[in-house]
């Protein structure tokens, strides 16, 4: 068998030759000792002799423009931005670049530069990586980050708090972390709170007129026509927990197929039909414990899966726990 498999993975030798001769590299192998394309094959690169011999696969090779050493310098060639881009994005943000093209070598190379509105801090120093993702001058940025936290004085947001209707009740200010109290208009009697960076940022604020405003009756998605099937009506109702409680407590949570003891797992299933016998849907004689492996349909092999979800009979049941039971002793 193992044969055969090399002899699938086995490509011609004389175009794995050939395919490292196109991409000028002498592959350092004979016929004799080629054994597939899983192997790692002895090369080298003609550009790049100092760097003596490379391994390789050829399922690798194949789909690279060279040797490691040429891959390398392929993409950052094609990953180098042009000096005259540099140059023009530097312009438009107002900053003096005094790079010249010749210290430029790729875009983790920092380059010299000065802010005109800090030109007593002297040449600052930045990669174009950092540059084209938004970054620039040390202290423009320090300047803006003071602007924010003088912005979000007490004052301020008390004015905010009370265009929206609410009463601040707080003394004092701690930060966007910190929780402020406040009072709705619309509902005086409750003392609320919420943290300054939700009520700024995410517009949180009453939790009483939000669910006012939550959709509801004719106005909800889910709606159906106010009419909701008596068999949900009945699987929700406590007497019908009750005896999945009661049923679960009897077998000892267990399951009476295969044995399992996960309590998350487990379901109650009655043993007449939901549907054809009303009278019986309470009744703790009529359920048997199941886990889900055993029970939900989603499962290969489960009741449900083999005998479907409506009008399961007594005897099918029967017949599906002993052919189960039978089948966990012969695996074991």
């Amino acid at each position: 068998m193992k044969q055969q498999k090399n002899i699938k993975l086995r490509k011609n030798f004389n175009e794995i030759v050939k395919g490292f001769e196109d991409r000028d590299c002498i592959l350092l192998i004979k016929e004799e000792e080629y054994i597939n394309t899983k192997q790692k094959l002895p090369y080298i690169c003609n550009k790049h002799k100092d760097k003596g011999i490379q391994y390789t696969r050829w399922d690798n090779f194949r789909i690279s423009v060279g040797c490691y050493y040429c891959s390398y310098e392929y993409r950052g060639k094609n990953r180098r931005v042009g000096f005259d881009v540099i140059c023009k994005s530097f312009s438009d943000r107002d900053y003096m670049l005094l790079a010249k093209e010749t210290d430029y070598n790729n875009n983790s190379t920092k380059l010299p530069y000065v802010c005109p509105k800090h030109k007593e801090n002297g040449i600052q120093y930045i990669t174009w990586s950092d540059f084209n993702s938004g970054c620039g001058c040390y202290y423009c940025g320090r300047e803006k980050v003071e602007e924010l936290k003088f912005r979000y004085t007490l004052e301020y947001l008390q004015k905010k708090y009370n265009d929206r209707g609410y009463t601040l009740l707080n003394p004092d200010y701690k930060g966007t972390d910190s929780y402020s109290y406040f009072v709705c208009e619309k509902h005086p009697d409750k003392i609320q709170r919420v943290k300054f960076s939700n009520f700024i940022h995410l517009g949180d604020g009453c939790a009483f007129c939000r669910d006012e405003r939550r959709p509801r009756g004719k106005n909800h998605y889910l709606w159906n026509g106010g009419v909701t099937p008596e068999h949900e009506r009945i699987r929700k109702s406590k007497e019908y927990v009750s005896w999945k409680v009661k049923v679960l407590i009897r077998d000892k949570h267990t399951c009476q197929c295969c044995g399992s003891r996960k309590g998350k797992d487990l379901r109650a299933h009655h043993i007449k039909g939901f549907a054809n016998n009303p009278k019986l849907r309470t009744d703790v004689n009529n359920g048997i414990t199941l886990c889900k492996y055993c029970h939900d349909t989603k499962y290969p092999g489960s009741l449900h899966n083999v005998y479907g979800c409506w009008d399961v009979t007594e005897q099918q049941l029967t017949e599906y726990m002993k052919r189960r039971k039978e089948e966990l002793l012969n695996a074991n």
